[in-house]
């Protein structure tokens, strides 16, 4: 992605983009919002890339375990 933003010049926005870390000896799943901005020089030409990202990984989980138990009370309520 990195390279393709660089090329084109064109940015790259994620949302909740599944990604694993090594943390402590573990895997672990984390999930993000990332944008992938090119950074362009007086004529044009992209120079660089900013990056950034924000860990939502409890906002999905959040939301999933909502979405899990809204469906129960369905299946329930019948």
């Amino acid at each position: 992605m990195l390279e393709d933003v660089f090329t084109t010049g064109k940015s790259v926005a994620g949302k909740s983009g599944p990604i694993q870390l090594q943390r402590n000896g573990r895997q672990e799943q984390r999930y993000l919002d990332f944008i992938y901005q090119p950074i362009v020089d007086a004529q044009g030409v992209v120079t660089g890339i900013f990056v950034e990202g924000y860990d939502v990984t409890d906002r999905v989980v959040g939301e999933t375990e909502l979405a899990e138990r809204e469906a129960e009370f369905r299946a329930l309520a019948g």
